[in-house]
């Protein structure tokens, strides 16, 4: 028996060691080819590098000779030019730079480092090198749904397209130069999950010098003395008020004033920076642009649980939206109070202080509170996940309910830039979920394209709902498959100084000596500064004469607006669905200031530019308004506890009268 257990303990033992190594990672293949692991590093994540902590980057020598390989297997999403120059090279002013993806070949890879490096030259003398060697090739490489590689430092064998797939091993260039504070040929190499820096080290199986930021504070117990909330909320309406283009176009500035006023007052006692958040956070909602905000959000129980019982917002009522198992609870019953708190109040103050929203439109706030209730108490309240949730009905009943935690696996749709796909015969169907789409991406709907018309094919639903924008280069080119012939729209971009603003020595993205709008000229009459764009959008080779058939909701936003705003403006296609979140005539984009709100470790995005894209009025949307769809479809119940279709269910029954009509 002794033996046995010997043995049995012997067998336990191997089976943890095999356990354990083949949960270990295998290391990432080191880049240099034909080198070791760790072999000839001359920077790394810790060091002091010209000057300036070196906080992400990996940093290894070679030759100009050596081969460089994808460490893994992937998606390139990034491909360009880029370069590090010492902390005295001044911005460049006034200049664009050729578009990079139009290189392909080696010849074309030499002119367009010269060129750029003769302007810089141009207007930075005292840069004493040879500026063209530092300008490199540069890729991203995507594995998985958050995880990037960012590899520069390159001279490009062959030009890659975004959205082409890599292999672990597969050659992606030479080494070059990319960073002025080594003088020898090398590549840089970064990582990131979820858009936070990550280590590149020990990936590759060699120890690590990278030290993760961790925050300082705990959002949610720390609680920070009076007079430094006060110095963060000055901080915040001093960025709002020098830097925010927009901050008076749809609440007058004395009621801004007022609310500033107001909730300063409220700042008399210590707080959270939760508690902080979600008290000024009503300032931020009251500007009314989606692209201003305060992050982060750090309630307790975000993305980790949500409770059993699903309840919205139906006709400014609070309800159970699904019936409850076990406690003879229907869809429909009203619910008056939550953890005591009565539902109107709670309602209110969502639908008014707390959801930021663009212009007038009130249909995100309202859609919001039926569909995604939870995610917005969760917010703006703060509940405790550790006690049952305490819902009572107009009876007086009182019902506790727990929470449940999220599937982890849960795929996000909206991680896919688009599908195509035929959904009838004679009907094509494009659903792009971002206008960041890559090259691979984009050729695939060309050739969608070109095959409906080649097969006369002539019904095409374009899908932009629950878009969240992305490229308006993209956004251009696709438009061009649709027009018959070039069109002109005049806008202007307008900013509240061309100089600078002393608020940027809050910020980290900005130094408070940039000049970012010096081509800008002033209007005095405004106390603003302007730069008009001619924007011309000139029709494709490929162009579909087809039915087209555009569909919009709440949640199609900034680029997909203005996706939506081009058909409306130049009267071609269907739209059909609900009003876009983002204002037909303007909206606050493009440059953003990140101030730090003192030691509460919150910050406020401010946009810097207002982009007006249209003046004249469109007969049916009113100012202040998203694209006001040809075919509106209200929201219902019957898509959120039916999990139905209606929009596309609406623009399918349109197709089919089309083809009764045409046949008459």
């Amino acid at each position: 028996m002794r033996h046995l257990k010997i043995f049995s303990f012997f067998v336990f033992l191997f089976i943890q060691v095999v356990i354990g190594i083949a949960q270990t990672p295998t290391p990432l293949l080191w880049p240099i080819k034909n080198a070791a692991p760790g072999e000839r590093i001359i920077g790394k994540p810790g060091d002091t590098i010209a000057g300036q902590l070196n906080y992400d980057e990996l940093y290894i020598g070679a030759t100009d000779s050596d081969v460089v390989v994808a460490p893994i297997d992937g998606i390139i999403t990034d491909v360009g030019y880029w370069h590090s120059f010492p902390l005295n090279f001044s911005k460049l002013k006034g200049k664009v730079f050729p578009r990079s993806d139009t290189i392909r070949d080696d010849n074309g890879d030499k002119a367009y480092r010269n060129s750029w490096a003769a302007i810089i030259k141009e207007q930075n003398p005292q840069l004493n090198m040879d500026i063209a060697n530092y300008i490199s090739y540069s890729i991203g490489i995507k594995v998985g749904t958050d995880e990037m590689y960012y590899i520069s430092g390159l001279r490009p064998v062959r030009y890659f397209k975004t959205g082409e797939a890599v292999k672990r091993g597969d050659v992606i260039g030479t080494v070059g130069y990319c960073d002025t504070a080594f003088n020898v040929p090398h590549i840089q190499i970064s990582r990131s999950i979820k858009t936070k820096s990550e280590d590149p080290m020990g990936v590759f199986g060699i120890p690590s010098t990278f030290k993760k930021y961790k925050p300082k504070i705990n959002y949610i117990t720390e609680k920070h003395p009076a007079s430094n909330l006060v110095e963060a909320f000055s901080i915040m309406r001093t960025g709002l008020e020098q830097a925010h283009p927009g901050l008076y176009d749809y609440t007058p500035k004395e009621k801004m004033d007022s609310l500033f006023m107001v909730t300063q007052q409220k700042i008399n006692k210590p707080m959270t920076s939760e508690e902080f958040r979600r008290l000024i956070t009503p300032i931020v909602t009251a500007i009314r642009d989606v692209h201003t905000a305060i992050y982060p959000e750090a309630y307790s129980n975000k993305a980790a649980t949500t409770p059993e019982v699903s309840i919205g917002v139906v006709n400014g009522v609070l309800q159970f939206i699904q019936p409850c198992k076990g406690k003879q609870i229907n869809t429909g019953t009203p619910i008056v109070a939550i953890n005591g708190q009565p539902s109107g109040k709670i309602i209110q103050f969502l639908r008014t202080q707390y959801y930021r929203k663009d212009g007038y439109n009130e249909l995100p706030v309202e859609s919001e509170l039926l569909s995604n209730f939870w995610s917005m108490y969760f917010k703006a309240y703060t509940p405790s996940a550790s006690t049952p949730l305490k819902l009572t009905l107009e009876n007086g009943q009182v019902f506790s309910f727990k929470y449940l935690p999220i599937n982890a696996t849960t795929i996000n749709d909206d991680a896919l830039s688009m599908s195509i796909q035929m959904i009838k015969p004679n009907i094509g169907y494009i659903d792009i979920n971002s206008f960041n789409l890559n090259q691979v991406e984009e050729d695939s709907i060309l050739h969608f394209i070109q095959s409906l018309e080649k097969d006369k094919l002539n019904n095409l639903i374009i899908d932009v709902r629950n878009n969240k924008g992305g490229n308006l280069d993209v956004l251009y080119r696709l438009t061009s498959y649709f027009i018959s012939k070039s069109y002109r729209r005049n806008c202007y971009r307008e900013v509240k100084s061309n100089t600078t603003y002393p608020a940027f020595r809050f910020t980290d993205n900005y130094s408070a000596d940039d000049v970012l709008f010096g081509d800008f000229h002033s209007i005095t009459s405004k106390n603003a500064f302007r730069k008009e764009d001619t924007l011309m959008v000139v029709p494709s080779s490929t162009h579909y004469s087809g039915r087209l058939y555009i569909l919009v909701d709440e949640f199609s936003v900034s680029a997909a607006s203005e996706f939506a705003a081009v058909f409306a403006e130049q009267g071609i296609g269907t739209i059909i669905g609900r009003e876009t979140g983002t204002c037909y005539y303007q909206m606050n984009a493009e440059k953003f200031a990140y101030f730090h709100l003192g030691n509460t470790g919150l910050e406020l995005m401010v946009p810097l530019i207002k982009i007006v894209a249209r003046e004249a009025l469109h007969p049916r949307i009113p100012y202040g308004h998203g694209v006001i769809p040809d075919i509106e479809v209200p929201l219902t119940l019957d898509e959120i506890t039916l999990q139905k279709d209606i929009i596309l269910e609406r623009a399918l029954e349109n197709i089919v009268v089309q083809k009764s009509v045409s046949k008459r």
